[in-house]
């Protein structure tokens, strides 16, 4: 049922999108997608394969939308998605995993779009049993999230520092 006037008027006054549209958000990622130092910017993945970015939600909630890709079926295929600075853009770097294990980095994305693609781990890895996936920076010598952590299908934990346009370089098993 779409939203009647007055809920179309009060989304407008306020920050509040109407959720029937967010019911087919399948992924999103936080990061700093636009020239601002925050790490408010949100990349959407919807379930048709069309990816958003909305930038500045701090200032502008989720109304100021930029569709960075029209439906693609081989978008669908993404299991999980996660910002970081591995590729020392200006902007962050989006990482997509695979349903099929395959990893990837888009480096430097912002409104504009998609930047090329940057494979770190190849199709049927063993990522391919990540159950959960998250950037972050975990050890001492990083100053930016640049480290990947998992969480296997099996219930171990471990974390790969220093990802970069290389790629995984070791892995730190933390629990298993």
């Amino acid at each position: 049922m779409p939203p009647t006037p007055a809920v179309r008027q009060l989304c407008r006054r306020s920050r509040l999108a109407y959720s029937d549209t967010w019911k087919r958000a399948r992924l999103i990622t936080a990061g700093r997608y636009t020239a601002n130092p925050l790490r408010d910017d949100l990349l959407v993945l919807w379930d048709d394969g069309s990816t958003s970015m909305y930038s500045d939600t701090d200032t502008n909630g989720v109304r100021k939308e930029s569709q960075l890709t029209k439906a693609d079926k081989s978008w669908t295929e993404a299991a999980q998605i996660s910002a970081g600075e591995f590729t020392g853009k200006k902007t962050a770097d989006l990482v997509i995993r695979w349903n099929d294990g395959n990893t990837s980095l888009f480096p430097g994305v912002d409104t504009a779009g998609y930047h090329g693609r940057i494979r770190i781990r190849p199709d049927d890895s063993a990522w391919k049993n990540a159950q959960i996936l998250t950037t972050g920076s975990f050890t001492a010598a990083a100053n930016r999230p640049n480290d990947i952590l998992i969480r296997w299908s099996n219930g171990n934990v471990s974390y790969y520092p220093g990802v970069d346009a290389d790629g995984t370089h070791s892995e730190v098993q933390l629990v298993g």
